[in-house]
């Protein structure tokens, strides 16, 4: 029963999602769901042209305790690329070594 709950209650959100896409579209808007989309591949796209050896600076830098700002600016790189550095790399609960 619990299951069944959660598939209807999805299928409810996916068709006010699609209607508020819809109407945003007929407005000439970019839909939430294409804006989230293009907005997560721009982030890919950023993250992966940043050097594996710069976010490894950066972890190292961060795990000796240094704020993250500062962090990021000494290893050249933006404080939302250093976020989505702890993001993508979280083994514990922080990261050491820099992967990908």
């Amino acid at each position: 029963m619990n299951r069944m709950l959660k598939l209807a209650v999805a299928a409810r959100k996916r068709k006010k999602e699609a209607k508020i896409d819809r109407l945003h579209k007929r407005l000439g808007f970019e839909p939430p769901s294409e804006r989230k989309a293009r907005l997560e591949d721009e982030m890919n796209i950023d993250y992966e042209s940043i050097p594996l050896e710069k976010k490894q600076r950066f972890l190292d830098l961060f795990n000796e305790g240094i704020p993250l700002g500062k962090a990021a600016e000494t290893a050249g790189i933006d404080s939302m690329m250093a976020a989505q550095v702890i993001i993508r790399n979280a083994v514990g609960l922080i990261p050491s070594k820099a992967i990908k």
